[in-house]
C-alpha cells in the first residue's frame, strides 16, 4: 500500500466509511464484487497502521468534531489489524475470507 494513495483517499472523503471503502479498494481489486467479509481482517505493518490511525484521528476531528465519536475508533473497529512481521506499509490479506455478490463473475484465486 502506498502512503500517497492513502493520503489521497483521506483528502477526497467526507465520511469515515468513504475512507474505509477507499482503503479496502486499494488492497482488493475485486472489491466491487465482494458482498461481505466472512472472516478475518487485512493485516498491515505497524508503522503504516499507526499512520492511518493518525490520519483517521485528524479526519474525525475535522469532519466529525460535533459528533459524539472517539477520533480514530472507526479504524480500530473496522480497519486492518497490525502485524509486526510485515514491512511498514505492507498488507497481507491471506487470512481474509469473503463472499461474492450473486451476480459476480469474479472468482477469488
Amino acid at each position: 500500500m502506498r502512503q500517497e494513495k492513502v493520503r489521497g483517499i483521506f483528502s477526497l472523503a467526507t465520511r469515515q466509511d468513504d475512507v474505509l471503502d477507499g482503503l479496502y479498494r486499494l488492497i482488493f481489486t475485486e472489491w466491487d464484487s465482494i458482498d461481505y467479509i466472512v472472516q478475518g481482517r487485512p493485516r498491515m505493518g505497524k508503522l503504516g497502521w499507526r499512520a492511518i490511525f493518525d490520519m483517521f484521528e485528524r479526519f474525525d476531528e475535522e469532519h466529525h468534531s460535533q459528533d459524539a465519536i472517539v477520533p480514530g475508533y472507526f479504524w480500530i473497529s473496522l480497519g486492518f489489524s497490525t502485524d509486526e512481521t510485515l514491512g511498514d506499509w505492507d498488507v497481507d490479506t491471506s487470512d481474509v475470507r469473503f463472499s461474492l455478490k450473486a451476480d459476480s463473475d469474479h472468482f477469488p484465486e
